[in-house]
């Protein structure tokens, strides 16, 4: 499963359109749906139903939409925070108003 796949279906589903999604992430429309076939064939569950010239999340993309939104997440932060550390930052700090 690769992180680009996950953004794909991420975008497509807040779209529930591969055109639109396409022109979000500067890919063409068949490189979007060659994301989610892969991503579908990796997870063995189809994620979008087709109506007219749209598309809506089956209950299987329902399921699985937070969970890829909570790996890209994780997946940002870890390089964010390794980027960091290879700066030579070690602690993050935080400041708040109270």
């Amino acid at each position: 499963m690769e992180i680009k796949w996950l953004k794909t279906f991420i975008i497509a589903a807040s779209y529930e359109n591969f055109r639109q999604a396409s022109e979000d992430l500067f890919l063409t429309q068949p490189a979007v749906s060659k994301h989610i076939q892969r991503l579908q064939q990796e997870l063995g569950a189809e994620l979008f139903k087709k109506k007219g010239k749209h598309i809506a999340l089956t209950e299987a993309g329902r399921f699985f939409l937070p969970h890829a939104q909570k790996m890209v997440r994780a997946y940002e932060e870890g390089v964010g925070n390794f980027k960091l550390w290879k700066q030579g930052y070690n602690r993050k700090l935080t400041i708040s108003e109270s």
